[in-house]
């Protein structure tokens, strides 16, 4: 089976978190790093400083503000990560010979048409597969929010992209999750694909976290045979507060609407357990592509919504240059009615003279005519 490619990108507000993860700054380093080969990575475009991404932020701001003549909002996204990731069949072609031209070709592609400035792109050569990080700006040059067109179509466009650079080293776009589930593919292994290669790349981790869950298991039943048996309390449940007299009584007293409160509180719970007991919950992937989704139509209808108050000034404006015409037009009535009152002789004479100039007669337009002799 010949190796695939993948490619996964979002939107965000505040890229810290990835860049901590990129440039292996953060305290949170994934544990499956072999930080023996952390020295391999390589930084192929762009830098990976704090500093950086602030000065892009503040760039972008100020295209924002440029194109849309207000403040950026408080929930606006400036940075679009992405990951370039390879299945385990590409896995010894990729490591033997990290793709670093290819993955360099596709980002600049993909900045280009989107016309988003590269913050920076890093191969990561330190986990079991080789893979690359990147971090455009959400923001196109011209100040308009680009990273919202980032919908499941133009997602998918992005994968035959990739497809196509890293087809040149015999490589493959990911076969769609419809397609695959078309052909009877379980639907777990087209979410869970993450989970379940961790599990082959780390078995002595998984082995060793079994063995400390089976002591853990083995002090608690120790513990239980240990202690004695809980005495049961007896409980009296009353309608009102002012007959809560613990002092009165040996049984724990609880009001009933406190007692109802807990029933339902309980029924919560139990009916969240029965759902993910059921495998009901909605597979993360799916729920980030609705979320994508529901971020595109917000940022749509932001835009929407700048665009009619663009329509509305102009309407405003338009409506202010009639009012001044009105005016204008009724001022030269009055001068053309204090004409007309004291010097009518003169209006007549001007509006026959116009006449003429509208209609002028055969005889003037034969006159006006050249001839050659």
């Amino acid at each position: 089976m010949a190796g695939m490619v993948s490619v996964r990108v979002w939107g965000t507000q505040s890229a810290i978190g990835e860049l901590g993860h990129d440039a292996r700054t953060s305290k949170k380093t994934p544990k499956n790093v072999d930080r023996t080969r952390t020295h391999l990575n390589r930084v192929l475009l762009g830098s990976m400083t704090q500093e950086d991404l602030e000065k892009s932020k503040r760039e972008q701001g100020e295209r924002i503000r440029s194109f849309t003549k207000k403040a950026p909002r408080r929930d606006a996204n400036y940075y679009i990560p992405g990951i370039i990731t390879f299945s385990k069949e590409a896995r010894n072609k990729v490591n033997s010979m990290p793709p670093d031209g290819q993955a360099v070709k596709f980002v600049e592609d993909v900045s280009k048409k989107h016309d988003v400035k590269i913050i920076y792109l890093v191969r990561h050569s330190d986990e079991s597969t080789t893979h690359y990080h990147f971090m455009l700006e959400y923001v196109d040059r011209e100040g308009r929010a680009v990273g919202r067109k980032l919908n499941k179509k133009a997602l998918s466009g992005l994968q035959d992209e990739a497809g196509m650079v890293f087809g040149s080293i015999g490589l493959t776009r990911g076969v769609k999750k419809t397609e695959r589930l078309a052909r009877g593919e379980d639907f777990s292994k087209t979410v869970h694909r993450s989970v379940r290669q961790l599990h082959e790349d780390l078995p002595e981790e998984i082995a060793s976290k079994k063995s400390e869950l089976d002591q853990i298991q083995e002090k608690v039943a120790e513990f239980t045979k240990q202690a004695p048996e809980p005495k049961p309390i007896p409980v009296e449940i009353v309608k009102e507060r002012h007959l809560l007299r613990t002092e009165t009584t040996k049984a724990r007293v609880i009001n009933i609407n406190d007692f109802e409160r807990y029933k339902k509180s309980v029924a919560s719970r139990v009916a969240v357990a029965d759902t993910i007991l059921n495998g009901d919950v909605v597979p993360g992937e799916e729920f980030r592509e609705v979320f994508q989704e529901l971020s595109t139509a917000r940022a749509d209808l932001t835009q929407t919504k700048v665009d009619l108050s663009n329509v509305r000034q102009e309407l405003e404006d338009t409506r202010g240059e009639l009012q001044k015409a009105k005016k204008e037009i009724g001022v030269l009535r009055r001068i053309i009615d204090w004409v007309a009152e004291h010097f009518p002789n003169i209006l007549n004479r001007f509006v026959a003279d116009q006449e003429k100039v509208a209609t002028p007669s055969s005889e003037t337009s034969e006159e006006t005519i050249p001839t050659n002799k």
